[in-house]
């Protein structure tokens, strides 16, 4: 497992300059004005208006919340990586977010709002009756967020501060952990909301800059298929085709047989996880019930489908186009220099895995070494280890390394900016609404006699809540479990990780309301407590 750790330090493939600076330190500040402006808004010390932004919230910034909270770090990571590996299919996980968010406004949320609740477990509870289930979909609420959710943002957030700045993985990871989570319980969920749709123009509008530059690098849409085609790594494994891009690079449904992704999968199977995501996860029902009516909770699922169908554009593609445009590295010394050709085969060397690499505006300093080591396209373990520091490849590395070799200063620093808006605005929701079901879903059982300061203070720094029993975890707890659980991303793409989690663990969700309709609960059903294979 060795070869898989990405602890290490890493040399930044870019310099930055005061231009990048000014732009990072504008975003935190405008940032942090827009924070301290919506806490103003809304009275914060009732349960209502921390939790629930007071259901004062209007469409706008509850649809690019939604978009927000969905699409971290660990998207744009996992889907530039999983795009750069394998094409385009990957884009069903996000497209099947476009028909679900219209259910979650037009069947589930009607529901909910009129049942009056705060969390899903407690719309559980009071359909079906019983504490049980609700203290169990709480602590698993709790536990996918942690391993699924919270890991992979911070694995991705902190993958692409360690490419972009050459810091540690793990010092970067507590340094978010500690930033978010102190930026969340300032706020509450209004705080979160406002400064999602914050994040959310500056991540479209930044990957639209850096999706419109990566076209221009290559010639245009009309060259992407054929230049993906031919980027194959210079070492490869003998005897495989790990090596060459699939041949069904540019299909989004795939063979049900044969494909990496069949498309009886991604249609069927996958409305199963859209399902327990959009209409029943507490992060995603959390905005819709803070809405001023329904007329808006279902305007803002309009406006979140929308901005879903972006990232096969803006995120997918480009991640393509990194491997393109970046197959290998030329070392010299043992500094890394940026290539910027396409890998094409030698016509003497294709059995042999020799590639020849053009290099139309990179000359070699003198003495440099002509000898080349992949990148995102690699497959060799060693070479892999080398480059990003996992064994199993270097696909995570595809948009990071977009941004650093092709934004010019002061753009440079707006994508920094975008990373870390996506980064900010996914833990952020995931933290405020973890805070939610521990206070008013664990916390109220174990001390039904809490009264509503008390449960602000616990859903604002959970660890108020220890005086009254030690032995008891809290959030923060919780939460810093996730930062060893982020390693075993680095063994494979990361949305690859999630996902493969996910489908192991979500099936109860969903499941659940249709299987139990009409029952009252006095224990956990078997079957619950097991989770379907994915």
């Amino acid at each position: 497992m060795e070869g898989n750790s990405t602890a290490g330090s890493f040399t930044p493939l870019q310099q930055f300059s005061v231009a990048d600076l000014v732009v990072i330190v504008t975003y935190f500040s405008l940032n942090l004005a827009v924070g301290i402006w919506s806490s103003c808004r809304v009275n914060r010390n009732t349960v209502s208006g921390y939790f629930l932004a007071g259901r004062d919230m209007a469409w706008w910034p509850i649809g690019a919340s939604l978009f927000a909270s969905s699409e971290g770090s660990g998207l744009f990571i996992g889907l530039a990586g999983t795009g750069a590996a394998g094409g385009i299919a990957v884009t069903g996980f996000e497209w099947n977010a476009t028909y679900a968010l219209l259910a979650l406004a037009w069947v589930f949320v009607p529901v909910y709002i009129s049942s009056g609740i705060v969390t899903m477990p407690e719309y559980l509870q009071r359909r079906f009756g019983g504490e049980r289930i609700r203290m169990y979909l709480s602590g698993l609420s709790l536990l996918l967020s942690i391993f699924t959710k919270i890991s992979t943002d911070l694995y991705s957030g902190a993958l692409f501060v360690q490419v972009c700045l050459g810091w540690n993985l793990y010092l970067s990871t507590v340094l978010m952990l500690l930033v978010t989570g102190l930026y969340t319980i300032a706020g509450g969920l209004v705080a979160v909301i406002y400064t999602d749709a914050l994040q959310t123009l500056i991540m479209v509008l930044g990957a639209i800059v850096l999706a419109v530059k990566a076209f221009n690098a290559i010639g245009g849409y009309s060259n992407l298929e054929e230049a993906y085609l031919k980027a194959v790594p210079s070492k490869i494994v003998p005897n495989t085709t790990c090596h060459l891009p699939r041949a069904d690079a540019m299909h989004l449904f795939r063979d049900p047989i044969s494909g990496d992704l069949p498309w009886t999968g991604m249609t069927f199977g996958l409305s199963i996880m859209a399902t327990w995501y959009w209409c029943t996860d507490q992060v995603i029902v959390q905005r819709s019930l803070s809405a001023r009516s329904l007329s808006h909770a279902k305007a803002g699922s309009i406006l979140a489908s929308y901005l879903k169908m972006l990232p096969l554009f803006v995120i997918i593609m480009p991640g393509m186009i990194s491997r393109v445009l970046f197959p290998g590295l030329m070392m010299q010394q043992g500094v890394t220099l940026g290539s910027a050709g396409l890998c094409c085969p030698s016509s003497a060397g294709v059995h042999q895995g020799v590639f020849s690499v053009q290099h139309p505006d990179t000359a070699l300093p003198s003495g440099a070494s002509s000898s080349l080591t992949d990148a995102v396209a690699c497959v060799d373990p060693e070479e892999c280890t080398r480059v990003c520091g996992a064994a199993v490849g270097c696909s995570n590395i595809a948009y990071p390394k977009l941004v650093v070799e092709l934004m010019p200063s002061g753009l440079r620093g707006l994508m920094i900016a975008v990373m870390m808006a996506a980064l900010m605005s996914s833990l952020t929701s995931i933290f405020n609404s973890s805070s939610t079901l521990f206070t008013m879903d664990i916390w109220r059982r174990m001390r039904p006699g809490a009264s509503e300061r008390e449960l602000l203070m616990v859903g604002r720094a959970p660890a108020a809540g220890s005086s009254t029993s030690t032995s008891r975890l809290s959030p923060a707890t919780w939460l810093l479990l996730s930062l060893p659980s982020s390693s075993w991303l680095s063994s494979g793409p990361a949305l690859t990780s999630r996902q493969a989690a996910e489908s192991h663990l979500v099936e109860p969700f969903p499941g659940a309301p249709p299987a139990l309709h009409g029952r009252h609960i006095t224990e956990i059903p078997g079957w619950l407590l097991c989770s379907c294979p994915g």
